[in-house]
């Protein structure tokens, strides 16, 4: 069987399964209080079409030109393309990265095994970044953890530290140099 209808049929399988993990998921609660940050849903969606479309190609330029694709090359390249495009779909599953917020509670949820716990009371200031928040905690002077602004429930979690009164350092903006 040659590599690239593997990589395809690997990409389906991978794909498919994905969609049914985003199916069964249990939906969050909308409480204020107890909320999950996580990547949005759409970040499966995209790691699909990507790693397809990729895979269309790779399969195009496979059967246009065989003799001028190199196969060290190509599989260098399929490997890369669905590297990225699994990290994208497997984004939004429930513990490869999750900032869970029960009142007081943050529990950090990394790669399934990965677990720290801190308590928001703790959390002395917070500085936004282009990508998100990064929170610092008493008695800790590099960064506790960091919330990408891209993630749901991520104006909750804004909203419920400003209501700690906990000091967020906003970026300014700056003209851009043209």
């Amino acid at each position: 069987m040659d590599t690239i209808t593997v990589c395809i049929i690997s990409a389906a399988v991978a794909a498919t399964i994905d969609y049914l993990i985003y199916r069964v998921r249990q939906r969050e609660t909308s409480s204020a209080k107890k909320y999950v940050i996580r990547a949005p849903k759409e970040f499966m969606i995209i790691g699909i079409f990507y790693t397809l479309f990729f895979a269309g190609c790779f399969l195009l330029a496979r059967i246009q030109s065989p003799e001028e694709v190199i196969d060290g090359y190509l599989i260098f390249m399929v490997v890369l393309v669905f590297a990225l495009g699994g990290l994208l779909m497997i984004a939004p599953i429930p513990g490869i990265w999750d900032v869970i917020v029960d009142d007081d509670d943050i529990t950090v949820i990394k790669c399934f095994i990965f677990k720290k716990h801190w308590k928001l009371s703790k959390v002395v200031r917070a500085k936004q970044t282009r990508g998100g928040l990064k929170c610092y905690v008493a008695g800790r002077k590099r960064k506790a953890f960091f919330v990408d602004k891209m993630c749901e429930n991520v104006t909750k979690f804004i909203k419920c530290l400003e209501k700690q009164n906990i000091p967020i350092e906003w970026m300014k903006d700056t003209p851009s140099k043209k």
